[in-house]
């Protein structure tokens, strides 16, 4: 089964169109949705749509409005990937280089968004923070070289945690752990 469409059924059900996206829903691990399916259909749920072509990879899509985002690997580069609710391609941009140094090969930092932001970490260590709408590059930080950081044996895949009006990163080196 499509790898997109499981994780999008997941999104679209939990109510996320609606819902600014946070760990664990609201932090609490509690959802209060009804009108959720009480048993799955002998041959699961319908398949609206899916998307072919997003490369390989480990993350997780995010949903803001009418967009998705998610992230793929293709050729030793990563990609986002926006495409509209019913699953269309709108916009498909080059973040940089991605890991390709072992049997995990492909993106891996779910998309974070807030405030007209796109936040995507490489699985080299690289943030970037784009304009949700033109998809403008805005800015770009380097774990490794910014805050001394080494990066893990199959490649980063921390998305940044957006707190209020702060963005929290932990590169996790011995000076810089926790930024924000």
């Amino acid at each position: 089964m499509n790898r997109l469409f499981i994780i999008l059924f997941f999104a679209l059900g939990f109510n996320a169109l609606h819902a600014q996206i946070q760990w664990r829903n609201d932090r609490s691990g509690m959802y209060h949705e009804t009108g959720l399916m009480k048993s799955w259909p002998a041959n699961g749920p319908e398949l609206l749509w899916h998307f072919d072509g997003l490369g390989r990879g480990y993350s997780s899509v995010s949903i803001d409005k009418d967009k998705i985002f998610v992230t793929g690997y293709t050729d030793g580069k990563g990609y986002l990937y926006v495409l509209s609710l019913d699953g269309k391609l709108l916009n498909k941009i080059e973040y940089g280089p991605e890991w390709d140094l072992d049997e995990y090969v492909g993106a891996r930092s779910t998309v974070m968004h807030d405030d007209g932001k796109l936040y995507v970490v490489s699985g080299m260590m690289e943030l970037c923070c784009y304009d949700i709408q033109s998809l403008k590059l805005l800015w770009k930080k380097d774990y490794g070289k910014d805050y001394g950081t080494n990066n893990t044996v199959h490649g980063w895949n921390g998305p940044p945690l957006i707190v209020g009006e702060k963005l929290i990163i932990a590169p996790g080196g011995p000076v810089h752990h926790i930024v924000h």
